[in-house]
């Protein structure tokens, strides 16, 4: 994986739309390289505090990463006024392991997604999404799918991340888990306040529970 691009510290306005643009990349968002454990993952995860408490009786815990050359999209682009955008992402699913051991198989992932927001550089509500991920093993055979669905209607402010990246696993492998995820940008999202934000590549860390 390319290293990814360094982005100067943000504050205010700024770095609200970054973390709000990524927010919107509902499932799919990123990765560190070196790998988990359940007890990194507490004390490093920049989930909520619920969310962190739960993470050593989750099923799975992944690192997340846009893949070089593909980041998420929006459609129109999102700027200062908030209006409906089409989100559509990929993200690989790294270093995965199962805090619970129910699905120790699992070795990484491809998430693909789409969904609709109406959305600004700052704030965002989820309309409607869908995401499926593929997953194998560490000898990279196909274990099966998930299907996941956002948390619709989901309004978004200081925390965007949650949006698209919290949601319900439906069908195949860890059907019925809760997803909730982070992200944070990797890419430059300041003009995202002037001129808008059309893509963005992020990284962050993804649990089924």
């Amino acid at each position: 994986m390319s290293r990814p691009t360094t982005v100067r510290p943000q504050s205010g306005a700024r770095r609200a739309a970054a973390v709000s643009a990524v927010g919107l990349a509902a499932a799919a968002l990123a990765a560190p390289t070196v790998p988990a454990t359940a007890a990194t993952a507490t004390r490093t995860s920049p989930l909520s505090r619920p969310v962190a408490s739960a993470v050593t009786s989750a099923a799975l815990v992944c690192d997340a990463a846009t893949p070089p050359g593909r980041p998420v999209t929006f459609s129109p682009p999102v700027g200062l006024i908030p209006h409906r955008t089409t989100v559509v992402g990929v993200a690989d699913f790294t270093n995965c392991f199962s805090p619970n051991g129910s699905r120790r198989a699992v070795n990484h992932g491809r998430l693909t997604a789409r969904g609709t927001a109406r959305a600004s550089c700052t704030t965002a509500r989820v309309e409607d999404g869908r995401g499926a991920i593929t997953w194998y093993d560490a000898k990279g055979r196909r274990l099966g799918t998930t299907t996941v669905r956002p948390a619709r209607d989901q309004i978004v402010g200081s925390n965007p991340g949650d949006a698209m990246l919290s949601g319900i696993a439906t069908s195949g492998l860890l059907a019925g888990s809760r997803v909730r995820g982070t992200a944070t940008p990797t890419s430059d999202v300041g003009p995202c306040a002037i001129i808008g934000l059309a893509a963005v590549h992020g990284r962050g860390k993804v649990t089924f529970s």
